[in-house]
């Protein structure tokens, strides 16, 4: 519940940070120390450790086996160029200083807002599936296989799901990083080294033992 509280008072900032992005061409260098401060005192918060690569997929969305921790310094001049493409038809309008249009001009417009809007979704589709091979392409077979299962249907539904206390769907912070790392096969902390049974104690063998 607390990450879930977090996670949304975040959303408020990410949004501001989200119309920068779509008004203002080539600062994606400037987001460098927000992306800094995403990788030293976020994310260790709940994944104590993790590699360049695993940052790049905490980046993706859910669905595809990520956080959605977006790195802003490579989704700005993506943002831009999809802003533009969106508000085309409404730019053309400001450019035309027309102080009204007529009904057909209006139906027009807006036919060709909703045509934009669904080349956009697509593009964003389109290019998180990039950013997801573009991982992928980097791990070892047992690792690709690991990422696979990430993106199975109904894998990460937990991520996603309202934290309602009534249907058993809240989870502590420790509870919280526990999953994280069983999710990106990290170290779980606090795991003794040695199990009951005698044998050598990870993770593995915890969920089986």
């Amino acid at each position: 519940k607390q990450w879930y509280q977090r996670r949304e008072r975040g959303k408020g900032l990410t949004k501001r940070w989200l119309i920068l992005m779509r008004t203002t061409p080539r600062i994606s260098s400037l987001f460098q120390p927000l992306e800094t401060v995403i990788r030293t005192l976020l994310l260790p918060t709940i994944a104590t450790h993790f590699s360049p690569l695993q940052r790049d997929m905490f980046a993706l969305p859910a669905r595809h086996g990520g956080l959605a921790i977006h790195d802003p310094t490579k989704i700005a001049d993506e943002e831009y160029k999809n802003s533009r493409l969106a508000t085309e038809p409404l730019i053309q309008l400001i450019s035309e200083q027309k102080t009204s249009i007529d009904c057909v001009r209006e139906f027009a417009v807006a036919e060709q807002l909703s045509l934009k809007k669904t080349e956009v979704l697509s593009n964003k589709r389109k290019w998180q599936v990039q950013q997801r091979d573009t991982v992928a392409s980097q791990l070892t077979p047992a690792q690709h296989r690991h990422f696979e299962e990430l993106s199975h249907r109904g894998t990460s539904t937990w991520l996603t799901s309202l934290p309602l206390q009534e249907h058993g769907f809240t989870l502590n912070k420790l509870e919280f990083r526990d999953a994280i790392a069983i999710r990106y096969n990290l170290p779980v902390e606090g795991l003794p080294r040695t199990c009951a049974c005698g044998k050598v104690d990870n993770l593995e063998h915890c969920l089986s033992c």
